[in-house]
């Protein structure tokens, strides 16, 4: 059969954009894989040596050494003597400690790569987690990917696999209170170039993910999913003890107090419609923290998650449960004390079956 001129172009086209592609994924560009390091002796050699066992080629492994009071850093310097692959090990090094916020923002700013993942110093990936990352990266032509994860919590864990078509543009904010996002940095491989032009920085003490990770999905412009688990997190009593309980510790409460506001400003900006979506969610997301502190000592706090002026603008008028919110937010303490688990089971009993 004799094809037209029309077929032959589009013919050439399709083998040209495969061809492409093609080399795209085999060409290896180079990725950083950032680690920041504090107090971690125990963990740091079986999370370095599942990084340098990686069946991507090209890699820098970039550590900061965040100034701890242990062994870890003796570790990775002699994994970084011995190990084959120790030569694609860079370490940079805080004067002093300066705190796990900081030290990511650094590792951003001094990333080599084309491309930039996280790995906290306590947790693992899997041996194929940055060619999946990379090539799912390409072929979906995104400026992010989610991949998903297991969480160990002593003697259990739980799988969440996260499924989901390419997002773009202004959604991108609205993805942030996925389930799949769970508000961590790391699992995900980023587009260096963007988040070195719009720094991402947060120097706080607390909820360096939860910061940054709102300020990257306000940076990029695309992100896909990936199926496969490629990243153990561990749930460690350092992470999970007492400096991150609600009801006793109230640099964490503020610490929320201070996300919020932070991410109220910054949603001003967007069109009314993805301004009031992404303001009904924060709504939601602060009866969570308010039931995190109830019967606490800072149960007081509740009434900064909830308060009024958060509310008092134009687009309370425009959603009926932005409306209701402001109603709710005048109410008395031990009012709103009683109301908000009600209210957080009936916000579960309407959430949409999967």
């Amino acid at each position: 059969m004799k094809l037209s001129g029309l077929q032959k172009e589009s013919n050439f086209k399709n083998m040209m954009d495969k061809t492409v592609l093609d080399h795209q994924l085999t060409k290896n560009e180079l990725i950083t894989i950032g680690i920041p390091v504090y107090n971690a002796e125990l963990y740091i050699k079986q999370c370095l040596l599942s990084v340098l066992n990686q069946t991507y080629p090209e890699m820098e492994i970039l550590i900061i050494d965040d100034k701890g009071t242990d062994t870890s850093m003796d570790i990775v310097r002699a994994i970084k003597a011995e190990h084959p692959r120790g030569e694609c090990i860079r370490i940079i090094e805080n004067v002093k400690n300066q705190g796990v916020g900081i030290s990511k923002s650094k590792l951003i700013e001094n990333a080599l790569g084309a491309y930039f993942f996280f790995v906290d110093d306590d947790d693992e990936i899997s041996p194929n987690c940055i060619e999946l990352m990379y090539n799912k990266m390409i072929s979906a032509n995104v400026d992010m990917v989610c991949g998903s994860h297991r969480i160990y919590f002593e003697d259990k864990f739980e799988d969440l696999v996260i499924t989901g078509d390419a997002v773009r543009g202004e959604n991108m904010l609205i993805e942030f209170f996925r389930s799949h996002n769970s508000m961590y940095i790391w699992n995900k491989l980023y587009k260096t170039s963007l988040l070195q032009k719009q720094p991402v920085y947060y120097s706080g003490r607390f909820l360096e993910d939860v910061n940054m990770s709102f300020q990257i999905f306000g940076i990029v412009r695309s992100c896909c999913d990936l199926s496969d688990i490629t990243y153990f997190h561990h749930g460690r009593p350092t992470s999970f003890g007492i400096n991150y309980d609600g009801k006793k510790n109230a640099d964490i409460v503020l610490a929320w107090d201070s996300f919020f506001m932070n991410a109220y400003h910054k949603i001003q900006t967007l069109n009314t419609s993805h301004r009031i979506k992404i303001k009904e969610k924060f709504c939601a997301s602060r009866l969570l923290i308010c039931l995190w502190v109830i019967d606490g000592v800072y149960e007081k706090y509740i009434k900064r998650f909830l308060t009024p002026a958060y509310l008092q603008d134009k687009d309370i008028w425009k959603s009926p449960l932005l409306f209701f919110f402001y109603l709710f937010s005048l109410m008395p303490l031990v009012v709103q004390k009683k109301v908000i688990p009600l209210l957080l089971k009936v916000k579960k009993q309407l959430k949409p079956s999967k």
